[in-house]
């Protein structure tokens, strides 16, 4: 059986003195993971990391950031059937079902990639009025910065 704690700055960590709460298979319902919630410490202590680390993100180019997307989606790829596994177990799906949406995950993560390389600044004509004639004005796409959810 799996067990699954909070991702944080590369390692696993669970709540200190808290016990898992058991994930059941909606098909059977069987434990197929023990799961733990991630406590105030360290959601404080992940979004600690991500505030020191976000003038790094912000800062990365297009192509930086497709190709960390790009690595994401090999990595999906490679773990194709342990995902598609997850899916089985935790939602009841068909595993024929679940290496569908484990695909489609691939497709979305490739398709953010070349989002990334694509976005360009674009030029409005403004000479749409006599104010703006003759004038061009500039969209630039800039990162929202961190998101938690």
């Amino acid at each position: 059986m799996r067990s699954t704690k909070s991702f944080v700055n590369g390692e696993d960590v669970a709540p200190s003195g808290a016990k898992p709460r058991s994930i059941r298979s909606p098909y059977d319902g069987s434990a197929v993971t023990e799961a733990y919630s991630a406590d105030a410490e360290i959601l404080d202590r992940a979004l600690s990391l991500a505030c020191s680390r976000r003038d790094a993100l912000t800062n990365l180019l297009p192509h930086e950031r497709a190709t960390i997307l790009e690595r994401l989606a090999d990595r999906v790829v490679a773990e194709r059937e342990e995902f598609a596994g997850m899916l089985r177990d935790e939602a009841g799906k068909p595993i024929t079902l679940a290496r569908i949406e484990a695909d489609r995950c691939v497709e979305t993560i490739r398709d953010a990639a070349h989002w990334c390389r694509q976005m360009q600044d674009e030029f409005l004509p403004l000479d749409g009025t006599a104010v703006g004639a003759h004038r061009q004005g500039i969209i630039k796409r800039f990162p929202v910065g961190l998101v938690s959810a």
